[in-house]
């Protein structure tokens, strides 16, 4: 089976913000740090750059599916990073691909480095592959996949992340008690090299 990737675009996230996030090394996923930090923020720009967000592209359901919580105008990042750095919030930018249809990227070409694939939540990027391949209770069907992680704790190939995911859904089946409650979806990650 081949995964049709979708791009659909930018997540901003704060670097220093790890509070409920998944932060052991060398997972570098969507799940590693807080995602859009001016949500933490009361201020007048923050607020209404959020609320954007919120009204144009986060507060939508497809079919069975929640809207992904990214981004898909460079307009819209540029003044988002923007506000970040006057607010000197350290930052990184990915780019993602999922097999969700939206939103769409109508952006240009990025410069960007591949750092893997993950398999997530939609909403707030919760990674069941660091869930699952990073505790302690690791079912012995997963634990090969351990060894296929990449430098950046991810997957390095679509093939791999199917199989991840065909042996993740068998494990619990079987009853081994892993997250199944999750609007999850599989995602190609780039850093964006600002």
């Amino acid at each position: 089976m081949s995964i049709k990737w979708n791009k659909n675009g930018i997540i901003v996230q704060d670097v220093n913000e790890t509070d409920d996030c998944q932060t052991l090394v060398p997972y570098m996923g969507v799940g590693r740090f807080s995602s859009w930090p001016l949500s933490a923020k009361s201020d007048k720009v923050s607020t209404k750059l959020t609320a954007e967000a919120e009204e144009k592209w986060f507060g939508y359901y497809y079919g069975e599916s929640f809207s992904l919580a990214v981004i898909p105008s460079m307009e819209y990042i540029e003044s988002y990073i923007g506000v970040c750095k006057k607010k000197n919030i350290k930052i990184r930018v990915l780019y993602v691909e999922t097999n969700r249809s939206y939103p769409k990227w109508n952006g240009p070409e990025l410069n960007t480095m591949f750092l893997g694939y993950d398999y997530a939540t939609s909403q707030d990027f919760f990674s069941v592959i660091f869930d699952d391949l990073y505790g302690e209770n690791t079912p012995p069907m997963l634990t090969k996949f351990k060894t296929s992680l990449n430098s950046n704790g991810l997957f390095s190939t679509e093939d791999t992340l199917l199989a991840y995911i065909e042996t993740r859904h068998r494990a619990i089946e079987q009853g081994y008690d892993l997250e199944k409650h999750g609007d999850f979806c599989m995602y190609r990650i780039w850093s964006v090299m600002t």
